[in-house]
């Protein structure tokens, strides 16, 4: 099982994320929603290093939904959970944050 993976080309998404950055050719508006919410313009003006576990903490509506599905749809992983093959979908409501 795991020989056929020294065959196959690795991809981006093979590799674990280490830090989140702005893509500097879609540089969101900071004045408005998602960007406005203070943490997530933080992470977009500072970039986050990510460890083994990194935990968000926050009030109520302080963006670490908005931040965690950015993550996910960014790297090809359902924004409502699931494994990269799950495309479970209700209502999209996703920012354009990812």
């Amino acid at each position: 099982m795991f020989g056929a993976c020294k065959n196959r080309r690795m991809s981006l998404h093979d590799y674990p994320i280490r830090r989140l950055t702005e893509d500097p050719s879609n540089v969101l508006d900071r004045r408005i929603w998602p960007a406005s919410l203070a943490p997530v313009a933080q992470v977009l003006d500072q970039g986050l290093d990510l460890t083994s576990a990194t935990i968000l903490v926050g009030e109520n509506g302080s963006g670490k939904s908005t931040l965690v599905e950015a993550i996910a749809l960014a790297y090809g992983l359902s924004p409502e959970g699931g494994s990269t093959g799950a495309r479970h979908t209700t209502r999209s409501t996703e920012s354009e944050l990812s």
